[in-house]
């Protein structure tokens, strides 16, 4: 086992990244909660291998000189040794791969780049820790349902007992709610004579409302007003989401704009950059649907297997 694996992981449960001279940086991406193959997923940080080599932050050194009780030279030269005899493991492997404890499999692909497979064992979320998927059962399962409707239906008999003089009342609300339907029209005087104890016909003045009149012209702007409404809400809907294909995450827009210029050295130009999550993403292309963004990410990691890592971002 490679000493530096043990560092690795726990500087992890309080780091997104761990850059490893000469190598390359490990990363934490948050995943939210969410509902797959009739299960809740809580939420998790996905460990992922970025190949671009950082400059050496020194989070990796401080931790061995802190465990290992060494200087500085020496912590360095741990790193350096360790780094050699991994690539030189995966070289002479026969699956161009090696196992690190806790992380996963650090696979050589054929264009050269190291991609990590995870082992999804180490709880590297710790607010999520102890959260297992959630299987959603249905309340009653289909047998129970059906002996439920298969149930005799006993007759069930309601008496209701009333006062004569209730009854009365609620004649009487309904005559002048049927009065007011028929009637349409404005109450000039609201003074309503009735007697509660009868069904003797309220008396209601009333009086016609005159209705302006309404010309062709102002039925077509009102048309053409609900035509542009309709219009723009449709344009503001379609507009909502974009997918990113996403070949980069960084921390800071110093190390974006630096990762931007080694892709450019590569031929890859016209990214754009995607803040979200306190993170900076680099996006070589964008669409506007899922389906064409798919078809795109396919032909990408075909053409360019070093973006064999890229993936879609749903952005609102």
């Amino acid at each position: 086992m490679y000493k530096i694996t043990a560092h690795i992981k726990r500087l992890l449960i309080e780091n997104d990244k761990v850059i490893v001279p000469g190598l390359g940086t490990f990363k934490l991406d948050y995943s939210p909660a969410s509902i797959e193959n009739e299960q809740f997923i809580p939420p998790t940080k996905q460990l992922y291998f970025d190949n671009t080599l950082y400059p050496n932050d020194g989070l990796l050194v401080r931790s061995i000189l802190k465990s290992e009780q060494s200087d500085y030279v020496s912590a360095n030269s741990l790193i350096e040794k360790e780094v050699l005899s991994l690539k030189k493991e995966i070289e002479n492997s026969s699956t161009k791969s090696v196992l690190l404890e806790g992380l996963g499999e650090l696979q050589q692909m054929p264009s050269g780049y190291l991609r990590l497979k995870t082992a999804n064992v180490f709880p590297f979320f710790i607010d999520g820790y102890g959260y297992e998927p959630i299987s959603l059962q249905p309340v009653l399962s289909s047998r129970q349902k059906s002996e439920k409707e298969n149930l005799p239906i006993k007759d069930v008999r309601i008496e209701i007992s009333l006062r004569k003089d209730f009854i009365h009342k609620i004649a009487t609300i309904a005559a002048i709610l049927l009065l007011i339907l028929i009637f349409p029209t404005k109450i000039e005087n609201g003074n309503i004579s009735t007697t509660y104890a009868g069904l003797i016909p309220p008396i209601i003045n009333t009086q016609e409302i005159p209705h302006p009149e309404i010309t062709e012209n102002d039925i077509s702007s009102e048309q053409q007003e609900n035509t542009e409404q309709q219009q723009a809400t449709t344009t503001q809907t379609a507009a909502q989401k974009q997918y990113h294909i996403i070949i980069s995450s960084l921390p800071s827009r110093e190390a974006a704009q630096i990762q931007i210029e080694r892709f450019s050295q590569n031929g890859i130009d016209s990214l754009s950059t995607v803040e979200r999550d306190n993170k900076i993403r680099l996006s070589i292309r964008h669409f506007n649907t899922l389906d064409e963004a798919t078809v795109y990410l396919s032909e990408l990691k075909e053409t360019r297997p070093e973006l064999s890592d890229a993936w879609i971002l749903t952005v609102r």
